[in-house]
């Protein structure tokens, strides 16, 4: 079977068993869309609104990230795909394929009715309405895959409870720190940190989870061994670096 149609293949089955979030984030997006006709409105509040709806969006990528990966792996369930012709590569490729489409169908769904419902007084001096749509667009793509990964990562070390949680516990507060601090302190119109923050975790949460899937397959502990092994070695000295170029 070809690599191409394996993943399609996959992915098409994930997307199958998570058919519902579909008409739950248009219902969630509508009642959003009347909340904000309910209120009132001040000039410029567009950014607010819509930043606090895509972070909201995020969380819920994350959501659907974890149960990629993590629940099969824990209770070993994973084996439904080793058992068939299908490589590592080949189902980590189709479940993030599928996570992030599913991901970005509900942020669109739901940040789109938002920003419907916004009167053109909350559109006047956005930041947001002078960027460009690509960059937009590139940027909460990138995050959404991030964020996917994200899950998929975590689901390992949840489910796995191993001594390299400590690892992870230390590793994660400092890279959150450094992370915190560049975005309270880098402008909202500066594009080249987001993109490369947001560029490196998915490197990064990508390699990692997918070498834990290679490596680990269905023991949970060694996936997460490899996860870990794999994952702070670059996002340490990567946020290290992000820090002394964003001073």
């Amino acid at each position: 079977m070809k690599s191409s149609v394996a993943i399609m293949h996959v992915a098409r089955r994930e997307l199958a068993a998570r058919w519902i979030l579909v008409p739950a984030s248009i219902v969630v997006g509508v009642l959003a869309l009347l909340a904000i006709h309910s209120i009132d409105h001040v000039r410029g509040d567009a950014d607010g609104i819509l930043a606090g709806t895509w972070v909201a969006t995020l969380g819920v990528s994350v959501i659907v990230g974890m149960s990629l990966l993590g629940e099969e792996l824990t209770n070993s369930r994973l084996s439904f795909y080793f058992a068939r012709p299908f490589s590592p590569s080949t189902i980590f490729g189709g479940k993030v394929a599928a996570g992030v489409l599913l991901a970005l169908f509900m942020q669109l769904a739901i940040v789109v009715l938002v920003g419907l419902a916004l009167p053109a007084l909350s559109w006047q001096g956005s930041v947001l309405a002078e960027r460009g749509i690509l960059i937009l667009a590139g940027e909460r793509i990138l995050a959404t895959v991030a964020c996917t990964m994200l899950g998929m990562a975590a689901s390992v070390v949840l489910g796995a409870k191993t001594r390299w949680f400590v690892v992870d516990a230390v590793c994660l507060a400092i890279v959150g720190v450094i992370a915190t601090w560049v975005a309270l302190n880098v402008g909202v119109g500066e594009v080249a940190p987001q993109v490369g923050a947001f560029g490196i975790a998915v490197l990064a949460l990508g390699l990692a989870t997918a070498r834990a899937l290679s490596h680990g397959r269905t023991d949970r502990m060694r996936a997460h061994a490899t996860l870990s092994s794999t994952l702070w070695p670059i996002t340490v000295p990567a946020a290290a670096l992000l820090l002394i170029l964003a001073r």
